[in-house]
């Protein structure tokens, strides 16, 4: 199994060997998971979805959702955390107390003897459990977070492994049946109490039934859509890759809500704060005051982006009509008009291709190829039409572009400084290899150079580099180098995006590495 690379060869593997909820990551990252597979609500795994990952991304990294009757205890250690506590030294000390942890499967990519590590255990089906144990030790459970698996590989190079309980490496997968089983001791510590421990008998004020899907109930304080977002929300907390880029998303579309005029959104805004800061605090040095902070800031952002007068309409209230716009409500009269008219002169219509128009009207619109063109273009079609002078063109004065970027040995250039230059083929023919070339070639001229990264590591990219011959002292001058996570205008990447921007000022060549 030393040779097996990527989430099309390893899923079947796991499949078969229990594990079915098995999902693709990006390559060389944890996050994020594929949207609607993760969390309380989340779909089942199919082999149908399986083969569709499979072929779209065969190296993806590879993540195991828990299945019911299993807990992971995610281990941190303090040099790769510095902002939380040493998991295993707290795991140590609360071993003492609950008595030792049973040796099971386990799995990291930080090395034997590393103590930051996965720990899997087979636990008592229908409970729910707390986010964490200590500080530093984070709780893995069924319908919350997922594990990183080998043959993954970790946003720092090193290759995921699976540990048997001796502690030694292992080619094999192992079964849940090959779990070790978490003493009861370790069980009341971890679960939580049994008044939230199904969810599925809880009621609310209302009486409305609360199950994994609907975990609040329907409030009437808020709107349709505001009670749909928040639900969702509060079903899959970490749905974007983490609880605070979850909640500072969720806030962020909640003050647009409210900006929009639906009723409830600053109240469902309030209900995620008492939340937040629970499933957070263990995780912060600070605890319940740190992560308070953290909330404090999540919101001010949020508010600082509102921008004009708050509607006094709720767009659930309104009807279709009056949620229009007024060029959706023009573009719905026209063809409405556009289909009284066919209706009444068809044989018109389908002869000359125009509307056909009364003496001394103005025509209504003109209809090409079964659609409809707004009156503002027939009106600016005929000014549009005309004979370009080619005089200054004629003389060669003006030359075609030549492109002087990504040099051949004979010095003619293939890419065109100022234009979006495509390198398309199969999957290792060398596209990266190409571009990192031309990378290097700009490099060592001293001139600025943006790599934005969706398929690499930066690790990857600067060995090749230097291997080109180009110094580190260039690399760290000229290269600016990112490898994102979310869109540019997700609210966690916009001040990273506007720094690309200003070094677009200078740079003369952008490389977007994967699209």
């Amino acid at each position: 199994m030393t040779d097996i690379y990527g989430y099309a060869a390893a899923a079947p593997l796991y499949r078969a060997a229990g594990w079915m909820q098995v999902i693709p990551l990006p390559e060389g990252r944890k996050t994020p998971p594929p949207s609607g597979f993760t969390g309380r609500s989340r779909k089942p795994v199919t082999d149908e979805q399986v083969r569709f990952w499979s072929q779209a991304a065969p190296d993806a990294n590879t993540g195991i959702v828990i299945p019911e009757g299993v807990l992971v205890l995610d281990i941190d250690a303090a040099q790769g955390h510095q902002v939380k506590a040493d998991g295993a030294k707290g795991i140590s000390e609360l071993s003492q107390e609950l008595g030792a942890l049973p040796a099971t499967w386990s799995s990291t990519a930080h090395g034997i003897d590393s103590p930051a590590r996965h720990l899997f255990y087979k636990v008592p089906e229908g409970l729910a459990w707390k986010g964490g144990a200590i500080e530093g030790v984070d709780i893995l459970q069924p319908g919350h977070r997922y594990s990183v698996v080998w043959p993954s590989i970790h946003p720092s190079g090193e290759m995921y492994c699976w540990y048997t309980p001796n502690g030694s490496t292992t080619s094999k997968l192992p079964r849940i049946s090959d779990l070790a089983t978490l003493p009861w001791k370790w069980v009341d510590y971890l679960r939580k109490p049994d008044n939230t421990s199904n969810p599925k008998e809880l009621k609310c004020s209302n009486s409305n039934t609360l199950t994994p899907s609907n975990p609040r109930g329907y409030d009437d304080r808020m709107c349709k859509a505001v009670n749909t977002f928040l639900n969702k929300t509060l079903a899959n907390p970490a749905s974007k890759g983490s609880r605070h880029d979850t909640t500072l998303q969720a806030v962020w579309a909640l003050v647009n809500f409210a900006q929009e005029g639906h009723r409830g959104a600053l109240d469902a805004i309030s209900q995620l704060k008492p939340r937040f800061i629970a499933e957070i605090a263990p995780d912060r040095q600070g605890k319940e005051r740190e992560a308070a902070r953290e909330w404090a800031s999540i919101l001010s952002g949020a508010m600082e982006k509102v921008n004009g007068v708050q509607s006094h309409a709720d767009p659930c209230e309104q009807s279709k009509i009056e949620r229009m716009t007024p060029g959706e409500f023009n573009e719905l009269t026209q063809n409405a008009a556009a289909s009284q008219m066919e209706e009444s002169y068809p044989e018109a219509v389908q002869n000359t291709g125009t509307m056909p128009v009364q003496a001394g009207s103005t025509p209504v619109a003109s209809v090409q190829n079964g659609s409809m063109e707004s009156r503002e273009a027939s009106k600016n079609a005929s000014s549009n039409w005309q004979f370009e002078d080619l005089t200054q063109l004629a003389s060669g004065i003006e030359l075609p572009p030549t492109p002087t970027v990504f040099q051949r040995e004979d010095g003619q250039g293939l890419f065109y400084r100022g234009a979006v230059n495509d390198l398309h083929g199969e999957p290792g023919c060398g596209k990266s290899m190409i571009a990192q070339i031309a990378t290097a070639q700009e490099l060592k001229q001293g001139h600025d150079v943006i790599y934005i990264d969706y398929e690499d590591s930066a690790r990857n990219v600067v060995k090749r580099l230097l291997l080109l011959g180009v110094t580190g002292e260039a690399i760290v001058t000229h290269l600016h180098y990112v490898r994102p996570s979310a869109k540019p205008s997700s609210p966690t990447s916009l001040d990273g995006w506007r720094e690309t921007l200003q070094y677009a000022d200078t740079a003369t060549l952008a490389i977007i590495d994967g699209v």
